[in-house]
């Protein structure tokens, strides 16, 4: 079977009409996006990537390589918005492109552009006049939180994923691709709305703002997912664009399994919806990332209503960073999205809703594998979570 499998990967790479082709023309007559088995190679500038999958996890491939794959290969645009940024390789594909005339835009969370200790992957851009501009959530702690990168205007890529080193080698992270045109449409309305508000570096920093000031923030009204006999938007935007009532109304509709991995889960109104759907019977999963978890009030409430809860850290030693709910293995929830009220109120988010069964089935196996892996905190853990003082947790 396995010399099977690899006769077939092989007449793939060999193949002079498939070689020909890039990632665009691949997807592009498609209206969702093309699952490939085509291996990453260990140096993506040696060899092109013909396509890219439905979605990557960072513990299972180098998602760098699809980045830089998707980037070379890009002939118009690329706009990108980003919280961090730390990967020259990245980098270096983003000058590449705007040097062979791509329109590359870049929006970046405004306290990693405006540091003592700025990125050089950060400067490298603007040395090479990458148009760079900065955004900073609302109120006093809002960040721009996105992860998002949209190619030609023809394929979308989003999840929890910075363009990091750390995030590459080190934590669980997850990036989901779609050439589909609902996607696409909604998140190029809300990276040019995000870039309507973006400053110039050159003009400093931004001030503080108030989330009212923000207005008419994409929606999608077709309702076009459908999930137990209810409809739910494609995509969901922040700030104050409705991802909570989303996870809510998930939640609610859900009949036999609810599976959450979330980086930090501070919510406590979503913790109550959960709470009445355990009492209904259906069975929930929650794994949050380990140091987020022992800070969060919503921990020791799970604790408390002996839900099946486990905590986790990063596959290398990083951070388990998804943001991600999988309701009745027939929904899924992913994207940028935290599971707290500053994600919902002030930060700049992405919600990626789907009920597409590729998506379904890798992230439900890459939920199990998190999950097998993660653990319980133990009876000192516990009751080190339950003494601390209340008005020490943190609450988003």
């Amino acid at each position: 079977m396995m010399i099977k499998k690899l006769a077939i990967i092989l007449s793939f790479l060999i193949s002079p009409a498939y070689a020909q082709e890039t990632a665009f023309d691949q997807l592009n007559s498609y209206s969702d996006p093309v699952e490939i088995n085509i291996p990453v190679p260990e140096t993506p500038k040696a060899a092109k990537i013909n396509s890219v999958p439905f979605f990557a996890f960072s513990d299972k491939t180098d998602i760098s390589a699809y980045v830089i794959a998707a980037m070379d290969s890009s002939n118009r645009s690329v706009d990108v918005a980003l919280y961090g940024m730390s990967n020259m390789s990245i980098a270096e594909a983003m000058v590449r492109a705007r040097k062979r005339g791509v329109l590359v835009r870049v929006i970046l969370n405004q306290t990693h552009v405006f540091t003592t200790k700025r990125s050089e992957e950060i400067q490298y851009l603007m040395d090479n006049n990458v148009s760079v501009r900065s955004l900073k959530g609302a109120g006093r702690s809002g960040i721009m939180h996105n992860k998002i990168a949209i190619y030609d205007s023809r394929i979308l890529m989003t999840g929890s994923y910075n363009w990091t080193l750390n995030a590459n080698n080190a934590s669980y992270e997850n990036v989901v691709f779609t050439a589909d045109a609902r996607y696409l449409k909604g998140y190029q309305a809300y990276f040019d709305w995000m870039w309507s508000y973006a400053k110039d570096v050159s003009q400093g920093p931004m001030p503080y703002y108030n989330e009212n000031n923000l207005k008419f923030i994409p929606v999608d009204e077709s309702m076009s997912v459908s999930f137990n006999g209810a409809g739910f938007p494609a995509y969901v935007f922040s700030p104050s664009g409705g991802a909570k009532d989303s996870i809510l109304k998930a939640v609610e509709k859900s009949k036999k399994s609810i599976k959450v991995s979330v980086f930090s889960f501070y919510d406590t109104e979503i913790f109550e919806a959960l709470l009445a759907a355990k009492k209904r019977g259906v069975g929930i999963q929650v794994v949050v990332d380990r140091v987020q978890a022992s800070q969060s009030e919503v921990t020791a409430l799970m604790i408390k209503n002996k839900f099946d809860f486990r905590w986790s850290g990063g596959y290398n030693g990083g951070v388990m960073h998804n943001k991600l709910g999988i309701f009745d293995d027939a929904l899924l929830i992913t994207g940028s999205f935290n599971w707290s009220n500053t994600a919902e109120v002030y930060n700049f988010e992405n919600a990626f809703i789907t009920d597409h069964k590729s998506y379904l089935r890798g992230f439900g196996e890459q939920f199990a594998d998190i999950y097998a892996k993660a653990r319980a905190p133990t009876a000192e853990e516990i009751e080190n979570i339950n003494n601390m003082d209340k008005s020490m947790f943190v609450r988003e």
